[in-house]
């Protein structure tokens, strides 16, 4: 790789993740977008008779065709194994994965990057996309309508973790999607809550269901779960 010529890089997913970032805005954030990948776009210079692995997936990127992208992204990481061109390739093939709706994935294409590189960016890049691929795997944990305690500690210890990595590395996400997916996520918190206030209420605990409304409304009384469910909260809050 290090012999390679390459051009000069650009974005290769911004423009896409943007239409789907402010789709999911309209939408009142009920989709996100994985993660912005900004920097350079690897091109491999050495072109073979049609069209390259890279080309044919970025096309599919383009198409939304992202399981024929991953099957391309494969043979690309094989041309960019090392070095700071492979973390790039990595960065992009785990934000395809993320589209694809496979964070697990994503996470451990992802921890690679730091193997890789000592690029500051690229190391930040990858800690902001993790940190979002962790946060696509508990919403759909919390979807799944745990038990109680296990939903809150692993939700909690996510959003930790999401300020932590956005704090050290915020600027990197220039589309501030780790901020939009925190809000997301304090609203699968506030849903949490209210599902216990209600399952404590139905169980007649009714000092230990006002205790947790009046808790739901100070904490959470920014979001849309609690504004929803505002008489239900207030009524339980005074024990009526």
């Amino acid at each position: 790789m290090a012999d390679r010529a390459l051009p000069h890089r650009r974005p290769i997913l911004v423009p896409f993740t943007r239409a789907v970032f402010l789709l999911g805005a309209l939408a009142g954030c009920d989709a996100l977008p994985p993660v912005q990948m900004p920097g350079r776009a690897v091109v491999p210079s050495e072109i073979s008779a049609g069209p390259d692995a890279y080309t044919l997936a970025r096309a599919a990127v383009a198409d939304g065709n992202f399981s024929a992208a991953l099957s391309h992204y494969v043979r690309v990481l094989e041309e960019y194994p090392r070095g700071q061109d492979g973390a790039e390739v990595r960065l992009e093939f785990a934000n395809v994965l993320l589209y694809a709706e496979m964070p697990e994935r994503a996470l451990e294409v992802a921890a690679l990057v730091p193997e890789l590189t000592r690029d500051r960016e690229l190391r930040g890049r990858a800690a902001i996309l993790m940190a979002i691929a962790e946060h696509s795997k508990v919403e759909t944990y919390l979807a799944s309508a745990p038990p109680y305690e296990q939903g809150r500690d692993r939700a909690r210890a996510v959003y930790l973790a999401m300020v932590e990595t956005y704090e050290t590395h915020g600027r990197y996400d220039a589309e501030g999607i780790i901020p939009a997916r925190l809000g997301v996520l304090r609203e699968g918190l506030a849903n949490l809550e209210i599902r216990k206030m209600k399952s404590e209420r139905a169980a007649g605990e009714a000092a230990t269901a006002s205790q947790r409304a009046q808790y739901i409304q100070l904490e959470f009384g920014d979001t849309q779960t609690v504004r929803e469910n505002a008489q239900l909260l207030q009524a339980v809050a005074l024990r009526s």
